[in-house]
């Protein structure tokens, strides 16, 4: 077992045990899960034995938040069972009942992140004069946090291309709360995530556009009072931009792309970034494991926060798979996660909008440490907010 381990057994509610009963019976122990998982293999030898041990009613504190939540159990089990869904749940009952486990687990790094992620000091938003006769927009675009951290200039430069294709595009520097999800405080994720949806209503928009994953996957589960897109989707249907077009296709080099675990069932996603990916002359050597049996980079679940050991782990093992000369994905976080692990890894955005990147080939991010990603989004931010 990896460390982090809080020495301390918690018991399993009453219906929770049932499911996990259920999931023992049916499991044939063919430990289909346990080949991409990045902690089944860290806690037990036998998914099916593991089951049984939680069915007698307590559990390690460390176990559920050391989840990845990825999905790939359920993806590949032949009997449908859930480890997701049971981890999670222990989460939920943490976060309710046991908030003194939570704070061991570091969920106050998680609550500040969010805290500083709502605020006004690093939030903002822009509402260009619109043809609209109410001013309203139709569109917002929702860059998430991690993008803002990397790159305010990534950001205003996809943002000047969605607007070069819609007449009333808006833009919100806002949190979408899935850290808080993740953690299992669902109580406080539905608080922060009102107050995005707000925000949204305010602007008028009835679609969202959003270049992160885990906001994309946020919102396709809760956001009911319009539509979610991606931005991969849109650009793959409006084309990138001309000067990029083609671009590197003189290049001898190939990429290994990495599609996020968070929508692992997206095919329409998967399928945008190949064309876009494509259309700019890229060479994609493709994962073993990809597309919806897509592995974890690393940081899903929370476990960067709660569980190092195991996180940087799989980093290190998704980061060895790629058999491409570099690493390119569509999500900042798996960019950086492939970035620690070692691995000269781009965002696809970086191909398309990053000077340097295009003139130089320079395909490997500069590590940001965490107080300047703060003041990437203090000074996006502040772009954002000045622009009229």
């Amino acid at each position: 077992m990896k460390k982090n381990n809080i020495s301390q057994k918690l018991y399993i509610p009453k219906e929770l045990q049932e499911i996990i009963k259920e999931y023992g019976e049916k499991c044939v122990d063919c430990k289909q899960c346990m080949i991409k998982c990045p902690m089944l293999n860290d806690f037990c030898n036998s998914p099916k034995k593991l089951l049984q041990e939680l069915a007698e009613g307590d559990f390690d504190a460390i176990l559920p938040y050391s989840c990845a939540l990825c999905d790939w159990c359920s993806e590949v089990c032949p009997k449908g069972i859930d480890f997701k869904k049971i981890f999670y749940s222990m989460r939920k009952d943490v976060a309710k009942n046991h908030t003194e486990t939570l704070k061991k687990v570091r969920y106050g790094v998680v609550k500040y992140h969010q805290k500083n992620s709502f605020s006004k000091i690093f939030t903002a938003n822009h509402q260009p004069l619109s043809k609209r006769d109410d001013g309203k927009v139709k569109k917002v675009f929702l860059p998430g946090c991690s993008l803002a951290s990397y790159s305010p200039m990534l950001v205003m430069k996809t943002y000047e291309y969605l607007r070069n294709n819609f007449n009333d595009m808006g833009i919100i520097l806002k949190c979408c709360g899935k850290p808080t999800y993740d953690m299992g405080d669902v109580r406080s994720f539905e608080n922060y995530f009102n107050s995005l949806e707000q925000d949204i209503e305010a602007m008028g928009a009835t679609e969202v556009i959003v270049a992160c994953e885990n906001c994309y996957k946020t919102l396709s589960e809760n956001y009911k009072r319009g539509k979610v897109k991606s931005l991969w989707s849109v650009m793959a249907e409006k084309g990138v931009p001309e000067k990029v077009k083609g671009s590197y296709s003189n290049l001898n080099y190939t990429f290994s792309l990495h599609d996020p675990c968070s929508i692992r069932d997206e095919k329409e996603i998967h399928e945008s970034v190949r064309f876009i990916l494509n259309e700019i002359g890229i060479k994609n050597k493709e994962f073993k494991f990809s597309k919806d049996k897509t592995s974890c980079c690393g940081f899903g679940g929370m476990i960067g926060v709660t569980n190092s050991d195991i996180s940087k782990a799989q980093m290190k093992k998704r980061a060895s798979e790629a058999e491409g000369d570099y690493i390119v994905s569509y999500c900042q976080s798996c960019v950086e996660a492939m970035n620690v692990a070692g691995k000269e890894s781009v965002h696809i955005l970086d191909l398309i909008f990053n000077e340097q990147v295009i003139e130089e080939n320079i395909f490997k991010q500069k590590d940001i440490k965490t107080i300047n990603k703060w003041i990437n989004r203090y000074k996006l931010k502040k772009i954002i907010a000045s622009m009229k």
